[in-house]
């Protein structure tokens, strides 16, 4: 009953975060090859991206009971960057989260996390994960990209 209430009910109430489609444009621009991963399901997911208009700017999405494990396991990421053809090692991905089990899958599968916080943020992640970054929302992400970008 849970799964078909939330599959006719969970696009809804949907809403972005503030300055989340500014990043996705700034990563776009600067052709940075964007995906995601996710502890929901694929279809879910994907449902999600499409309602916002988002299909455009992902390369690959990897969704719960997709890779062998699923978050906070390292593999949902590592197939995202394998279906993404990704030329490059985890450690050059920038995993971009909000959780802790994001920081652990980013740790596990050796790639650099930013961590975005929240008002549900704990704050023992910087002792246990030490993410690469930490920004208090997706308007300070963005800010980060664009100064990134001009160095």
């Amino acid at each position: 009953h849970f799964e078909t209430y939330v599959r006719q009910n969970h696009l809804k109430d949907i809403i972005a975060l503030p300055g989340a489609i500014d990043v996705l444009q700034t990563l776009k621009k600067l052709g940075i090859p964007t995906g995601v991963v996710s502890n929901k399901k694929g279809a879910f997911i994907r449902a999600e991206i499409t309602n916002f208009g988002w299909d455009h700017f992902f390369v690959s999405i990897v969704g719960a009971a997709e890779a062998a494990h699923d978050k906070p396991s390292g593999a949902p990421l590592l197939l995202a960057i394998e279906k993404a053809n990704i030329p490059h090692p985890p450690s050059d991905i920038w995993f971009v989260g909000d959780t802790e089990t994001d920081l652990a899958c980013a740790k596990e599968a050796g790639s650099p996390c930013i961590f975005v916080t929240t008002p549900h943020s704990e704050q023992p992640y910087s002792e246990k994960y030490s993410p690469a970054l930490v920004v208090a929302n997706c308007h300070a992400l963005n800010d980060f990209l664009l100064q990134y970008s001009q160095n």
